[in-house]
């Protein structure tokens, strides 16, 4: 959220995380009260979501990063997807939904 910010064209919107810790530090962050939630479904069905930063343990990258393809949104992902040839299955087929979305990665 910090390196989103240092665009004077970003606005940070809502948060989500399942632990209030980091809900609570979302909101020092951006500097405002923000609407969260613990299903980030709900802020990508928000009208308002141009993009998401998907910053999530590595077993939940590929259904995040395909909600986020499949809903439009132009996503920020903390970690390469398809680095681990373990999960290469499941990176090819979150990238492929990605390629069909024509959306930007930010690595």
């Amino acid at each position: 959220m910090r390196a989103a910010l240092t665009c004077p064209e970003v606005e940070i919107v809502a948060a989500c995380d399942l632990y209030d810790g980091r809900l609570i530090a979302a909101q020092e962050v951006a500097g405002k009260k923000l609407p969260f939630t613990r299903d980030y479904r709900a802020i990508l069905d928000r009208k308002d979501v141009d993009a998401v930063v998907v910053a999530v343990p590595d077993h939940w990258h590929r259904k995040i990063v395909e909600d986020a393809c499949s809903a439009g949104a132009v996503f920020g992902n903390h970690t390469a997807m398809a680095c681990h040839m373990a999960n290469y299955s499941l990176d090819h087929k979150a990238m492929a939904v990605w390629d069909a979305s024509s959306k930007t990665i930010k690595g």
